[in-house]
């Protein structure tokens, strides 16, 4: 038999009987039921409480879900800006590079040949 205490919180002012049983796929479950409720509705209420679970693991599962597509949504942005950034770099180093070598090797050869008088 359970507490009063918890009778009186619940709005009831019956007693309780804590029923540990195991459902279908072997896994123990605690059931809290009024003193005088029969074998068939504790089944009952444990066949209930595991499709509660079930539905809050799923509920769970689409809160992660949620959850990544929403983190994934927040650094796509900064992602696509770095990409950007870096092609954009890597594109206009190519020419820049070019001309700093061009100008390097014109004043290299302009020194070294001969001098017109």
């Amino acid at each position: 038999m359970f507490r009063p205490s918890l009778a009186a919180h619940a709005g009831k002012a019956a007693s309780y009987d804590v029923n540990l049983v195991r459902d279908p796929e072997g896994k123990r479950q605690i059931v809290l039921m009024p003193a005088d409720s029969t074998e068939a509705q504790v089944i009952e209420q444990v066949n209930k409480d595991k499709y509660a679970l079930n539905s809050w693991s799923k509920f769970q599962g689409y809160c992660v879900e949620q959850l990544q597509a929403q983190s994934e949504n927040e650094l796509y942005p900064r992602k696509l800006k770095e990409w950007t950034l870096g092609t954009l770099a890597g594109v206009l180093s190519f020419p820049l590079i070019s001309l700093l070598l061009g100008v390097f090797i014109g004043w290299v050869w302009r020194g070294f040949r001969p001098t017109k008088q």
